[in-house]
């Protein structure tokens, strides 16, 4: 036995090349088995991790068999409620299925039988590439920042508008219809722009296109996808308020809540102050602006003691002269996202509940009303106007005294309507009062509202038409006093300070 390893081993040792290499080849043969099995397990072949990825936006809601596919995955995944999305995914939906999503403050729909790609989300351009089916876009109006829908190179562009674009699958056409605003088409040859209830129909080979105005029933196809948004409104609103209190663009956390806010004392005179009532409730602050109020803009020089009938709700022998909504100038300016409205008045703004003979003054409210329509008086959308912004002081009769401003802004339906009521937009919320050197016991008032809630419907330096009026309603009278301030409509420059 010891003779044959012997001989076994002097053989070796006259062969020591061959078995060199022929030990070369089984290690290396056993470590490329080995890396070959590490890989396919490793995180190579899986989506790249989401701290990795850009975020994109979320899901809203989805009705049906929806499904995702992750940037850098091969096969498509069903969908989760709240779903973040990345920059690369995938979404489609089967038939008799759609989902609602929040791709930075767009809002999209997919249709059924419908699939995009996310391209881009940054601070230029929100970026969808949308292979076939349909898209309902409810685009904000944001300043130097564009939504896409792209298709084989072709783009359609949209800054604050609502509009559907349908690519019907294995064709070679795109059908775009905008309901609100306009859209641009831009491709290798050229563009054109799709004008507000208009249409297009343009062929992916030739890039030719033949426009139109929609028909009625055309007008109608966009009522499923706002019965959608409508479902999911107070999910969109919240996810929107969340998207911009991240990035700055919400009022200061003074205005989020009356609990946490200050107000004026209540005396009249003096600078203001930081001294707190807990009778004062509301959405303000009385934090200092005084910069930025010294230099807003005057826009209306009014005269004093020039009240007008309402048309209903007014006492029979006429409305009452109540000096504190008597307007006498009115200032407005945009700065740092924020559009700021300051009004001085006729008289001092009651700091308790007023009774004025045998009427207890209830409310003092300011309203205006904004247009960027070419003739609002004959626009068929929300009587023209595009936003309305109020703030009233309420008066209740446990000694508690309310500042609610609010808005509603971008028009998103037309007529006929049966009353205002009807109207619907595209937004709405609330301000912030300013009330260190204005509101209860001041002869003014000073308010502000962010730009991008307001949907951006207009930027600082524009012209726009503004109607202007205020009211005081007591326990008897909707209107005890009332002040309108023709020429109804009239042109102003929203100037930025």
């Amino acid at each position: 036995m010891n003779e044959r390893f012997s001989m076994f081993i002097e053989y070796i040792k006259r062969k020591k090349f061959y078995f060199l290499a022929l030990l070369v080849v089984v290690v290396g043969a056993g470590l490329f088995i080995y890396f070959r099995w590490f890989y396919d397990r490793s995180d190579h072949n899986q989506p790249v991790a989401n701290e990795s990825k850009q975020k994109a936006g979320s899901v809203v809601s989805f009705e049906g068999t929806v499904e995702i596919r992750p940037a850098g995955v091969d096969d498509f995944l069903p969908t989760t409620a709240n779903q973040m999305l990345y920059v690369g995914d995938s979404i489609r939906t089967a038939k008799s299925s759609n989902i609602v999503l929040l791709l930075d403050l767009e809002v999209v729909v997919l249709d059924q039988e419908s699939e995009v790609v996310i391209k881009t989300t940054d601070n230029s351009n929100d970026t969808i590439e949308q292979n076939y089916g349909k898209t309902y876009s409810s685009v904000e109006k944001k300043e130097n920042q564009k939504y896409i829908v792209t298709k084989n190179g072709v783009e359609v562009i949209a800054i604050g508008t609502e509009f559907l674009i349908d690519i019907p699958k294995d064709s070679e056409v795109i059908n775009g219809y905008a309901f609100k605003s306009s859209i641009s088409f831009k491709h290798s040859k050229g563009g054109f722009d799709v004008a507000e209830l208009n249409k297009t129909s343009l062929s992916l080979k030739t890039l030719e296109h033949t426009d139109s105005p929609m028909s009625d029933g055309e007008k109608e196809l966009n009522k499923p996808y706002l019965a959608l948004l409508g479902k999911s409104a107070q999910i969109i609103a919240a996810k929107k308020q969340a998207i911009k209190a991240k990035s700055g663009q919400a009022a200061s956390s003074t205005g989020v809540a009356s609990s946490t806010g200050s107000a004026a004392s209540g005396s009249s005179g003096g600078s203001g102050g930081s001294s707190r009532d807990s009778s004062i409730q509301g959405r303000y602050s009385n934090d200092s602006i005084e910069d930025i109020v010294n230099a807003l803009a005057l826009i209306k020089d009014d005269a004093l003691g020039d009240f007008t009938e309402p048309g209903g709700g007014g006492p029979p022998g006429g409305v009452y002269h109540y000096p504190p909504i008597d307007l006498d100038n009115l200032y407005t300016g945009v700065r740092g996202g924020r559009l700021y409205i300051k009004w001085t008045l006729g008289g001092t703004i009651p700091s308790s509940r007023q009774t004025i003979d045998d009427n207890i003054i209830e409310s003092v409210t300011y309203n205006l009303k904004f247009s960027t329509e070419v003739d609002p008086n004959s626009s068929n959308n929300c009587g023209g106007t595009t936003a309305f912004m109020q703030i009233n002081i309420q008066y209740h009769a446990n000694g508690q005294i309310w500042y609610n401003p609010w808005f509603n802004a971008v028009c998103n339906n037309s007529g006929p309507y049966g009353t205002e009521d009807d109207w619907s937009f595209a937004t709405t919320g609330n301000g912030l009062a300013h009330t260190y050197n204005s509101g209860i016991g001041k002869d003014s008032i000073v308010y502000s509202y962010s730009m991008a809630d307001l949907g951006n419907f207009f930027n600082a330096g524009d012209t726009l038409k503004i109607d202007i009026y205020s009211e005081a309603e007591s326990n008897n009278w909707g209107h005890y006093s009332f002040e309108s301030n023709p020429p109804h409509w009239s042109n102003y420059v929203i100037s930025g300070i």
